[in-house]
């Protein structure tokens, strides 16, 4: 993630991600994994007045993700799964959690309802310099801890149980 760096036009960005994704893809195959990280919104142009257009989350899936058709995904390897979310923009994803958020939460509990990988990794893009955590991140650690004890966990009034689970997060 991060490889937007300067406000651009939709078409100039959604170019640079094609490129980017094209270029992974060259070099590593199928073994290439992308994460959007807060740049990659193309949002450095409104900050500095450079430019007006942010790109949403779908024009993103088109770019880099077409074969998930979102921002976040899994996948898997010989010992472990990989979750990856899409964390969103840095300044707006600290206080309130936005409907995206929320379905990423239920799609993540939704897999580890279903899971049997023994090892279970969450992969997510956090902005370093910030001391507040990305407002997914509590319940995502909440999720795995649920999942790591073997009890259930409970989100928009829907219970999630784990009990018959083996694997870690």
């Amino acid at each position: 993630g991060d490889w937007l760096t300067k406000g651009n036009d939709r078409e100039s960005a959604v170019e640079i991600l094609k490129f980017i994704r094209n270029k992974m893809t060259e070099f590593f195959g199928e073994k290439s994994y992308l994460m959007v990280g807060n740049h990659d919104y193309n949002y450095q142009g409104q900050v500095l007045g450079w430019n007006e257009y942010q790109l949403t989350p779908d024009e993103i899936a088109e770019s880099w993700f077409p074969e998930y058709g979102k921002t976040y995904y899994g996948f898997t390897t010989d010992a472990s799964r990989f979750y990856v979310f899409d964390s969103g923009i840095d300044w707006n994803h600290t206080k309130s959690i936005n409907d995206y958020d929320k379905e990423q939460i239920v799609w993540f509990a939704q897999q580890l309802e279903k899971n049997d990988d023994k090892h279970i990794v969450i992969a997510m893009h956090r902005v370093t310099q910030r001391e507040e955590l990305n407002v997914m991140t509590p319940y995502l650690a909440e999720m795995g801890a649920a999942y790591n004890a073997r009890g259930t966990y409970e989100y928009d009034g829907v219970v999630y149980d784990f009990s018959d689970k083996s694997g870690m997060v």
